[in-house]
This record gives C-alpha cells, structure tokens and sequence, in this order.
C-alpha cells in the first residue's frame, strides 16, 4: 500500500515537473517572439505594426499590442500556455492566463554612446 502511495508522488512530482519545464520553454519563446517583432517594427520602412504583427504570427504567438513611440516600437504578444499545464489547471478548477511578452526596440540612447571624436580607456 505505501509502495502505491510512494509511486503516485513520484509520478505527480514528475508530472509537475514536466509542466513547469514546459510553461518555462514557453515563456522563453514568447519573450524571443516579442523581441523578434518589436526589432522588426522599428527596422520596418512602412507600417511599424503590420511589421511587428507579421513577424509575431511567423513565431506563432499573437500581437495583443503594438505602439510608436517616437523611434521606439513598443510590443505585447502573447501564446497559450502548454498542454499539459492546461490540464493540470483544468483538474483544480481553473483556467491559466496566456504567456504573455513585452519588448521595445528602437535605435540607442543618445546618451549611452561616447561623443563623437572621444575616446574611452579602460584602466
């Protein structure tokens, strides 16, 4: 009997285990989709958006929002989570949020670069 016991917490332990691996992959890709779009809304020569929004479903994910701001272009995207972790809410009742990524890229910070003719030295 205890041997039962033991072999359904081993096979719950890995069962979770699975999921939280699983929902990190996805997390790790939706922040590269987002990073991905908002790289290519600030790179776009015409609508920064449309863009974004090409390059966020080419990563399988969806653009929830999209923004100029000034030369910047602000993105959220956002994917299902897993399988498995659906099931596994589904069991306690509940429903799990999509994964969700934000990204901005646009050209540097002026003030991040040395002025022109300067010269840095390290030492």
């Amino acid at each position: 009997m205890w041997a039962l016991a033991l072999v359904v917490v081993i096979l719950m332990a890995g069962l979770i285990a699975a999921a939280v691996a699983q929902q990190a992959l996805v997390r790790q890709h939706v922040a590269s989709a987002a990073d991905v779009a908002a790289l290519a809304g600030a790179q776009a020569l015409g609508d920064a958006c449309d863009e974004a929004r090409r390059l966020a479903v080419a990563n399988d994910t969806a653009l929830v929002a999209c923004a100029v701001d000034g030369p910047d272009v602000v993105v959220r995207v956002s994917h299902p989570p897993p399988a498995l972790v659906r099931r596994i809410f589904a069991l306690l009742g509940r429903s799990p949020s999509d994964v969700v990524g934000v990204a901005r890229a646009g050209p540097p910070q002026a003030d991040t670069w040395p002025a022109a003719g300067t010269v840095s030295q390290k030492g």
